[in-house]
């Protein structure tokens, strides 16, 4: 009806899902790579879950439409309580195989011999099964025996199920380990955010040829996200209707009164409760306090009194995490406050900013109470009686915070903790088996790609406790050079002789007392040598390093050559001196190696005997691939291996935190209820670090 009076080819907000329409939010993108990812590996069953009308079927479509056909042969279930002999009918139908055998062993023989033709043709089955959630246990059940069918070493049909939040639940039950065993990924498709609203509605408007007739007012989008809560349908929904009232009404722009009163009416025909304080005026986002979880101008007061989420840190990347979680938190009035908890994580700090503390009054500095290995347990004993959190999020790795977690874990609070999965080649044998505690008292675990989401469902962590945020290191990249401005950098870089230098080699070398022979030494700063003969080398070296170069005689040595020595500034002002170089060497210990990785900047490491090694870029586990001495050869690898970052893939990167809070505010019980920790028992030894 309004179509035409507005120059549109035809509905732009159909609430049939139409994968033309397809809009890639971080969730939605997510959730398409996680079926991607699935499709690739041609095994075990995906699960995508979501809240009803978030977007699911949409992405399934857009999922199948991208499929090769000469590759893949799909079909499509869609299950209504379905019991199993009705489910093995409907996959042959769907398969286009006609469910005529007399009984069930022989509609499974004629199954089997459908999708053994199709292997042996060099294709591979593929079944979607959509609202899943339906399903019985007997039905769930039948599908893990489908799953059996085999040809070789090669399994003949792979499923996703696709459903509502209660097929999660459905799969967590004790009865279905063996089929929780076969997932590789899963996923669950949150809603919108006000940004990804407006993005929404504009890129539905656009697909059907919208000229900005009618134009929206900015805050109506921040309107009409209220009253949606972010749900793409109930967006579409609304959105119908405010093109038509404004049709009716001949209107050509959509303002908050529009958007306000359509939205009331709607609720009123279709029975919706209307949403909490949608009457009450706006708040204008980007107005946010930068106090920490300071109430904001005419939130509700059960809000900002709510029980905060605890963020547990102890290194200056950690800190930047936290306070871009917070800062994200901020813009979500239905999510309690984020306070930052710094613990000592025992370290002596190879280099300066390992120990720097964050110069700003946003952060909590807890101090272990008393003596004993359980110092740090008991500090955060206390603070979890007084302020009685909904939930922990530890950022840090250290055995105190593990400490923290476990505090937080017997007295009943949710612990969650973010990039997870990951396995640096370098750590050590305690920092792995730590990490692996973390991981199974952890309630929720974030991790930073698909690979490293798949090796916690390897290694049997429940797929519903597992969700893939985004890159956390590029948070602290972008987090940290904010606070340096492009001035301050070209300073350091004229201090240490390097006016106006770009491409240069960053090392962050450092050196302890007694811990190398002057040999080792020796060898160390060969090797830079070798390398700056290439490329100029800044070395961020912190005091004790330039004593032990001074007193060995290395620091005159180097001053006639093309390594320049810079007094190690902070953790922000070294980021940003990374982000200029095109390189970085350092040791094992150096936390400049995650920013590295997180702009795909090619990273040589130096051991003890001096010994370079190249390093394969990957986000998840890196294979221990060994280079000889040669540093042109490991130079030349190095380079070979790095993947030059956009800054649009950068950015997209960075907004990890926002993601992370967006998936926090559909998976938080009510503001200060408890959310249900795992069902595990660990009671590591007093005085004994994991």
């Amino acid at each position: 009806m309004y179509e035409s009076h507005f120059g549109l080819s035809s509905p732009p907000f159909q609430l049939n899902p139409d994968p033309t329409f397809f809009f890639d939010s971080r969730g939605h993108k997510n959730a398409l790579a996680y079926l991607q990812f699935g499709a690739h590996q041609g095994e075990g069953f995906i699960v995508v879950t979501g809240e009803i009308g978030a977007g699911k079927t949409t992405v399934v479509n857009a999922l199948l439409n991208g499929l090769d056909r000469d590759k893949v042969v799909a079909a499509k279930v869609v299950s209504t309580q379905l019991e199993a002999g009705d489910l093995l009918r409907a996959i042959m139908t769907a398969f286009g195989i006609p469910p005529t055998a007399p009984s069930k062993a022989q509609l499974i023989a004629t199954l089997e011999a459908f999708l053994t033709a199709v292997a042996a043709s060099g294709r591979r089955a593929l079944l979607v099964v959509d609202e899943a959630q339906n399903l019985n246990r007997t039905a769930v059940e039948e599908l893990r025996m489908l799953s059996n069918f085999q040809l070789g070493s090669h399994g003949l049909l792979q499923s996703f199920l696709v459903g509502q939040p209660e097929l999660r639940a459905l799969l967590q039950s004790k009865s279905m380990e063996q089929l929780r065993q076969r997932v590789i990924a899963s996923c669950h498709l949150g809603p919108l955010d006000v940004t990804e609203t407006q993005g929404y509605i504009e890129h539905r408007l656009h697909i059907v040829g919208w000229h900005d007739d009618p134009s929206f007012d900015p805050l109506a989008f921040a309107e009409i996200h209220r009253w949606t809560e972010g749900v793409p349908r109930r967006i579409n929904r609304l959105c119908s209707r405010l093109l038509l009232g404004a049709y009716l009404q001949d209107l050509h722009r959509i303002d908050v009164a529009l958007v306000r009163e359509t939205a009331r009416e709607l609720g009123v025909e279709v029975g919706d409760t209307p949403i909490e304080g949608a009457g009450a005026p706006l708040r204008v986002l980007a107005s946010a306090p930068a106090a920490r979880n300071e109430p904001l101008a005419g939130e509700a007061q059960g809000a900002a009194a709510a029980r905060p989420v605890l963020c547990v840190v102890d290194t200056m990347p950690q800190y930047y995490v936290a306070r871009s979680l917070a800062a994200a938190a901020r813009l979500r009035a239905e999510l309690p406050g984020f306070s930052t908890v710094w613990v000592d994580s025992g370290r002596s700090g190879a280099l300066a900013f390992e120990s720097e503390r964050p110069r700003s009054a946003d952060y909590v500095e807890l101090a272990p109470e008393g003596t004993g290995g359980d110092a740090m347990e008991r500090a955060f004993q206390r603070l979890l009686d007084r302020e009685r959190p909904t939930a922990v999020i530890v950022c840090a790795s250290s055995h105190t915070a593990f400490d923290c977690a476990m505090a937080a874990f017997r007295s009943g609070v949710p612990v969650l903790r973010v990039s997870s999965g990951r396995r640096r080649w370098w750590a050590t044998h305690e920092q792995r088996v730590r990490l692996e505690l973390f991981e199974r008292l952890a309630a929720l675990l974030y991790t930073d790609s698909l690979a490293a989401s798949h090796a916690l469902h390897r290694s049997g962590i429940p797929v519903d406790r597992v969700q893939c945020s985004g890159d956390m290191a590029a948070v602290v990249v972008r987090a940290a050079t904010e606070c340096v401005s492009a001035q301050d950098v070209d300073d350091l870089l004229a201090r240490a002789g390097l006016d106006g230098a770009q491409g240069f080699v960053l090392a962050t070398l450092a050196f302890t007392p007694g811990e190398y022979t002057p040999e080792q030494t020796a060898r160390i700063v060969n090797r830079l040598e070798d390398i700056a003969r290439r490329t100029p080398v800044l070395w961020l070296a912190d005091e004790r390093t330039r004593l032990e170069l001074s007193t060995s005689g290395h620091e005159s040595r180097l001053r006639d050559s093309p390594v320049h020595l810079l007094a190690a500034p902070d953790f922000g002002a070294s980021v940003a001196l990374l982000m200029r170089s095109a390189a970085l060497v350092a040791d094992t210990r150096a936390v400049l190696v995650e920013s590295a990785l997180a702009r795909g900047l090619p990273c040589m490491l130096l051991d003890q005997r001096g010994a370079a090694s190249a390093r394969p870029l990957d986000a998840g586990t890196w294979p221990s691939v060994e280079f000889s001495n040669d540093v042109d050869a490991v130079f030349d690898a190095a380079l070979a291996q790095s993947q030059a970052m956009s800054e649009a893939d950068a950015e997209a990167q960075a907004s990890a935190a926002t993601g992370i809070v967006d998936h926090l505010a559909g998976w938080l019980p009510a503001v200060g209820g408890r959310a249900k920790a795992p069902a595990i028992t660990l009671e590591p030894s007093r005085g004994k670090k994991a």
